[in-house]
């Protein structure tokens, strides 16, 4: 709607200057869908970029998370010897494809009541990372569930698997060379314009194996973060304990 008000002059518009005034408008409202056009398809150029750049990288990802873990277990069997707690377990029906992973992921991660990319990678009561951690602890904040909703498929699978990543390092390599080590996990979720994941566990923190075995698999999962603008930080104190933060990236605007 254009409101004309009053002429300074007080005097009467003519029809000449209400067609000017017409065309003015539409002209502003066409310039204003112009943009918007050009915002939304810009979005979708980047959306489908980011998706095509963590395609080229989803299969050393599951190669890194799920067939190297069952050649390990299975070689494990060979040998005789148990299969090491802590995420290296068989993962039986794991994505034969890095195409299929994100829909897997987003399906769990998007139940209702359920924060989007942390819950379902928490060690459950059974299954893979059922006994690793004495004590699991959630802290979940309100808005976490409203972000979580907001958030593209694409991102709510890259961070499922990087949470994932990160309690399968957790499990493994938090109590050190000290099998009996009491070891306890405490999950935050929160964010304001984006979802922030914080996984902390009061282990032995970072050592040289700890950097060498688990760090090429959370290069992989922060730069699959990148992509999608989300970001992956960790700090370590020896002999106390190991944080790693986790952002979704802004959800997406189409």
């Amino acid at each position: 709607m254009l409101l004309l008000g009053p002429k300074l002059n007080r005097h009467l518009y003519t029809q000449e200057e209400l067609e000017i005034a017409q065309a003015s408008a539409e002209r502003l409202i066409d310039a204003r869908a112009s943009a918007e056009i050009a915002r939304r398809l810009l979005a979708l150029q980047r959306q489908r970029l980011a998706e095509s750049q963590v395609l080229d990288r989803q299969t050393r990802r599951v190669i890194h998370d799920d067939v190297l873990p069952e050649l390990h277990t299975a070689l494990l069997m060979l040998d005789g010897s148990p299969s090491s707690p802590g995420g290296d377990g068989a993962q039986h029906g794991a994505p034969a494809t890095g195409q299929s992973a994100p829909r897997n992921a987003a399906a769990h991660l998007t139940q209702p009541g359920k924060v989007g990319a942390g819950r379902n990678a928490a060690p459950p009561r059974r299954g893979e990372l059922a006994e690793a951690f004495d004590h699991v602890a959630w802290r979940v904040l309100p808005e976490s569930e409203i972000i979580a909703a907001r958030l593209s498929s694409l991102q709510t699978g890259i961070l499922f698997y990087a949470a994932r990543e990160v309690l399968r390092n957790a499990a493994r390599h938090g109590r050190g060379q000290t099998p009996n080590r009491p070891l306890s996990l405490m999950i935050t979720a929160g964010g304001s314009d984006e979802l922030s994941l914080c996984i902390e566990d009061d282990g032995v923190g970072l050592t040289n194996t700890t950097s060498a075995d688990g760090g090429k698999g959370l290069a992989l999962h922060s730069t699959m973060l990148a992509v999608v603008g989300g970001t992956l930080h960790l700090h370590s104190e020896a002999g106390q304990f190991t944080q790693v933060t986790l952002t979704s990236g802004p959800p997406a605007q189409i």
